[in-house]
């Protein structure tokens, strides 16, 4: 049951959905799709509620931000097709709070706070769907998340800004120390771009690692690029056999003989 729907509704809201059962329809989708690649990894359940333009952006902030990680459908698709090719496990739920509707933004928008358990913690993010209609269905035409917490093993972190200053002014002070121990501090600041940038120097030097093409890989994933994770994993093996494999890429790659 969805209880204490909030709107805010203009004299010109779109059609229907300032009503609070049509309100209720659309919560309850995004719930269902939210869950069926989380909990249950199955990706077409999960996929058939956003239209074929979707975008999907991996924040830091609710507020659009120069890391940013924006991607496509097509990019979002072939990622998630990796993140759920393992069996689903037990520990892995979703739990909503409120929804809150903003019928007053160009397009309309519902956004919640989300607490994810995992094997190992939990962590809670914010997530704010753009919604459009089509053919009579409203349709998640766009979708932000961005964390606010998460605690794993014996560490917490609480994304706010003291967090995001700290992060970003290790990330940008200029230090002669291993290339690795950078890409690490743009990892704890969630700049994975940054990461991944630094990481094609690196690897462009004929005497580049296995363990430098491995983190290559890494942040591909991150930032969505699925080909460049793939070729970078294959350039790794090719110096390594036993070089080690992202979780997300064990299933996809040919282990050596």
């Amino acid at each position: 049951m969805v209880l204490g729907l909030v709107a805010l509704v203009a004299l010109a809201a779109p059609a229907g959905l300032a009503d609070e059962a049509v309100q209720a329809r659309v919560v309850k989708a995004i719930k269902e799709s939210e869950r069926a690649g989380f909990e249950r990894h199955r990706l077409p359940a999960h996929m058939e509620l956003y239209t074929r333009d979707a975008t999907f952006t991996r924040a830091r902030r609710e507020q659009p931000g120069p890391h940013d990680v924006v991607l496509t459908r097509a990019q979002a698709e072939a990622l998630l097709a990796l993140e759920l090719a393992a069996p689903p496990a037990r520990t892995d739920r979703l739990f909503f709070e409120e929804p809150v509707f903003d019928l007053e933004a160009d397009p309309p928008t519902v956004s919640f706070r989300i607490s994810r358990s995992f094997f190992g913690g939990r962590d809670l993010i914010a997530a704010r769907y753009a919604l459009r209609e089509e053919g009579g269905r409203w349709r998640v035409a766009a979708v932000r998340t961005w964390p606010i917490e998460e605690e794993v093993a014996d560490s917490k972190l609480a994304f706010d800004d003291a967090f995001w200053e700290k992060a970003d002014a290790a990330a940008d002070r200029q230090s002669t120390a291993d290339v690795l121990e950078k890409v690490e501090e743009y990892r704890f600041a969630r700049r994975w771009a940054d990461a991944w940038r630094l990481l094609v120097l690196i690897t462009a030097r004929p005497d580049a690692t296995a363990r430098e093409w491995t983190e290559r890989a890494t942040y591909a994933l991150r930032i969505g690029d699925v080909p460049d994770a793939r070729a970078s994993i294959a350039r790794a093996q090719a110096l390594d056999p036993l070089a080690d494999v992202p979780p997300l890429l064990r299933k996809a790659v040919k282990k050596p003989r």
